[in-house]
């Protein structure tokens, strides 16, 4: 991780710590301190991942993640510990052929 979003995490994860949950969903009065942090459910990580596509203007699913980390691997071991396979011919097929090269995000608030 780099740039906004490891800033990001290290003010998430500084004391006092708001919430057990990364990505939840703020429910409670109207006074957001008072709100209680819940685990959100996979309906609205899903709605949530697909308005965050759209405000990017990319076209995949949610799913594709998953490939595209285990494609990103420096190597099939890393790869497949990463994807959690337990034969490297699993991981071989799962991955995806690499197609230009890799970078790095670009430093700038997204919307």
């Amino acid at each position: 991780m780099e740039g906004e979003l490891e800033q990001q995490l290290a003010e998430l994860m500084a004391p006092p710590v708001r919430s057990l949950y990364l990505v939840h969903s703020l429910v409670g009065v109207d006074d957001p301190k008072k709100k209680a942090a819940h685990a959100i459910t996979a309906g609205s990580l899903r709605t949530r991942f697909e308005h965050a596509r759209t405000a990017a203007g990319v076209d995949f699913q949610f799913r594709d993640l998953r490939a595209k980390g285990g494609s990103d691997a420096d190597d099939l071991e890393t790869a497949q510990r990463l994807l959690g396979h337990a034969a490297a011919t699993t991981t071989d097929r799962y991955i995806r052929r690499r197609v230009g090269c890799v970078v790095h995000p670009i430093n700038r608030k997204i919307g």
